[in-house]
């Protein structure tokens, strides 16, 4: 009976304390979430590490910080401080980036009032309890405490800053949802101290998390690259600099797709429509090939929003911004680091074009938009179809056997069966690229012609068949079939 008591006593204590974990816990362990800052920046909050003595103690993931003048560290404090510590009272301190404690009292009643923080002879911090309600967040509802802030100088007289009225939102079953950056606490009139980019963190909503997995999920290089057959892009790409460009117009459409294990394959038709400059010629061709995709884990870019990117040389910070199709960083952003040494990552700068491009969810990438000068380099997205979802202007290509005919020039002899062909009537077309297709749309033969130079053309080397003649000048482009004998 004694036994049976004492077993009914340590069921009470388990749970009683599984109870206090649960209700109005500001963090879990066992949850990535997901908060959106006023500028669309997605911040993740995630627990690295957790320490159990008397209390819980949990470490936060490290995040890219200042740690001197002209060092930088890729281990420096989350957005969210260093760590929280859980108190079986249901008291929680969070510690911002000088370690000084704030105090959240998740189990505080309506209208309790409390010191959050203090710094001697400056400024008080007070919080309390302003409602108790229930509130529908991400398909989900919850009983929820908000909890607000109030400043106070050292002689208990409200202060005009930035945090007055800022709150958090607790969740019982879910932990915040609405919060702000710990690390920066009390002073939100300042940027975030990340070089990667620049954050003005403020009151941030909950957009997702990953237990149970509903609304913003971490954007990872498969689920960019998640498409179906009958997807559809139209993306236009530049590469100029002074006189040189590089233009591209694709369209690409996804035929198959199969799956192994973490890769993705894809049959996809890809039609390609190119005009390359080299500063006297202009090279124009279009081509319709099918070709093979295949993607797969990318352990740098599938790393959490602010959370550090590093290698034995470089370091950067991914970010992710909320839209519709949210958007990841990929690339090395233009304030990256470099390393110096052991503690010490330092500035890299650079001149010119670093095009930091941009993943879209299933919609791929990277997309990109940079103009510094002459130099321009973009690879933009123009038009997408994913099943009913369609968005933007489609790509239309004029095949070039349809090209508008113009009576004005015309080639002899055609059919043609000697090694020259011979242009007539080029008078007032001013500067022309002739340039010559054969029947898979290839480009075989190119030349710049005037009204005061040889209107001859070698096609020695051009084999028996059907070709298309392409004139192109300033005003228009048509095009003209040659039989070659």
């Amino acid at each position: 009976m004694h036994l049976n008591k004492h077993i009914l006593t340590i069921l009470f204590v388990f749970c009683t304390i599984g109870i206090i974990a649960q209700n109005y816990q500001p963090i879990s362990s066992g949850r990535v979430s997901y908060f959106v800052d006023s500028e669309a920046y997605v911040h993740a909050a995630k627990v690295d590490s957790v320490h159990f003595d008397s209390d819980s103690i949990l470490f936060f993931m490290k995040n890219i910080q200042n740690a001197s003048n002209d060092c930088y560290t890729i281990k420096g404090d989350s957005w969210l401080g260093n760590k929280t510590i859980i108190q079986s009272s249901g008291d929680s301190y969070f510690f911002n980036k000088n370690n000084e404690p704030i105090l959240i009292k998740s189990n505080a009643n309506l209208e309790n009032v409390w010191t959050a923080f203090e710094i001697a002879d400056s400024l008080i911090v007070q919080a309390s309890v302003t409602d108790c309600d229930t509130m529908s967040f991400l398909g989900l509802n919850d009983s929820v405490k908000t909890i607000e802030f109030t400043v106070f100088d050292d002689e208990m007289q409200q202060i005009d800053v930035p945090l007055n009225g800022y709150s958090i939102i607790l969740s019982k079953n879910y932990g915040i949802v609405k919060t702000l950056s710990f690390f920066h606490f009390p002073f939100f009139d300042q940027l975030s101290d990340y070089w990667t980019y620049s954050v003005e963190f403020n009151q941030m909503p909950i957009v997702g998390m990953d237990n149970p997995q509903i609304g913003v999920q971490n954007l990872t290089m498969l689920s960019a690259f998640d498409f179906q057959p009958d997807d559809e892009l139209h993306i236009e790409y530049e590469s100029t600099y002074c006189y040189y460009s590089n233009k591209q117009w694709i369209k690409l459409k996804y035929l198959s797709r199969a799956e192994s294990f973490d890769t993705l394959f894809y049959n996809v038709r890809r039609e390609t429509y190119s005009e390359v400059f080299d500063g006297e010629e202009l090279f124009t061709s279009f081509i319709v090939d099918t070709v093979a995709e295949f993607y797969t884990v990318d352990t740098a870019f599938d790393k959490l929003p602010d959370q550090a990117v590093a290698d034995q040389y470089v370091a950067y910070t991914n970010y992710m911004i909320n839209s519709p199709r949210f958007e990841k960083s990929h690339t090395l952003q233009m304030s990256g680091l470099s390393f110096s040494d052991e503690n010490c990552w330092a500035v890299n700068f650079f001149d010119g074009c670093l095009a930091t491009g941009v993943h879209k969810l299933g919609l791929g990438g990277p997309y990109y938009k940079c103009f510094y000068g002459t130099q321009i380099s973009k690879r933009q997205l123009k038009f997408y179809r994913k099943g009913e979802e369609i968005w933007g202007e489609p790509i239309v290509f004029t095949p070039i056997p349809n090209y508008l005919r113009n009576q004005e020039i015309s080639i002899y002899p055609n059919p043609a069966n000697g090694d020259v062909l011979y242009l007539s009537d080029i008078q007032g077309v001013g500067n022309c690229f002739v340039d010559i297709y054969n029947s898979e749309n290839k480009l075989v033969k190119s030349k710049k012609i005037s009204e005061s130079n040889s209107s001859l053309i070698d096609i020695s080397n051009l084999s028996p068949g059907v070709y298309f003649v392409k004139f192109n000048n300033a005003r228009q482009a048509f095009v003209t079939k040659l039989i070659r004998l």
